[in-house]
């Protein structure tokens, strides 16, 4: 997390400070966190399947699933999967923004509206964890795990995420990935072959016009 500075009541510094606040806040929240694009519809949209019905078939042999969004952004998302499933869903969201990072009385005014959005969101969810995802160690394991346009998109330790969808993952639990690379199931391959423990392998296979699923199922 990034050191803090705070305005010391200087009236010459004011318009500095304010200034440096506003982008050192938008560095420490996504840029996705600064406004609604984040949500059921949109990421139906994006991946070309619907979440809704995705999530409904999961559900069909099961009372209830372990969710894990990974890229959770404004949790706008996330707050609007919980609502439509309810205890259905146990959900975690994990990110890297805390609400409580900077008191809202020190944030710039354009900030302050995403900020308590997201706070709101936060208290609609099961659980949010701030981490990166090559890190996040959690108490249990997951059925699905979202990963739009999330941590193996942007973090460049590939098969570290790799490992960790295998580490989190249940036997027969799956990643729903999408992002702006539209990588090929060769690409993905080449890094899963790797990635095989014990009994049990990571397969991946197309499952929308630009969504992938990745399984860890039995050998």
């Amino acid at each position: 997390m990034p050191n803090r500075k705070w305005f010391n009541g200087s009236k010459e510094r004011q318009p500095h400070f304010e200034k440096q606040m506003w982008h050192e806040q938008r560095a420490h929240v996504a840029p996705e966190q600064l406004h609604r694009s984040r949500t059921l519809k949109t990421i139906s949209r994006i991946t070309g399947i619907d979440i809704k019905n995705y999530v409904g078939e999961l559900l069909i042999s099961k009372r209830k699933i372990s969710v894990l969004d990974s890229g959770a952004g404004n949790l706008f998302f996330s707050k609007q999967l919980k609502e439509a499933f309810g205890k259905k869903v146990d959900l975690t969201a994990l990110g890297l923004s805390s609400a409580e990072v900077v008191p809202l009385n020190r944030v710039h005014n354009r900030a302050k509206r995403p900020l308590r959005e997201f706070a709101e969101n936060a208290k609609a969810i099961d659980q949010y964890v701030v981490s990166f995802f090559e890190n996040f160690v959690p108490r249990k394991r997951y059925d699905l795990i979202f990963d739009i346009h999330g941590p193996l998109e942007k973090s460049p330790f590939k098969e570290r995420i790799y490992e960790q969808y295998f580490n989190l993952l249940k036997v027969n639990g799956r990643v729903l990935v999408s992002g702006y690379y539209r990588t090929k199931i060769d690409k993905f391959n080449s890094y899963l072959i790797n990635v095989k423990k014990a009994k049990h392998i990571l397969e991946v296979k197309q499952v929308g016009p630009n969504a992938y699923e990745i399984q860890k199922v039995k050998i």
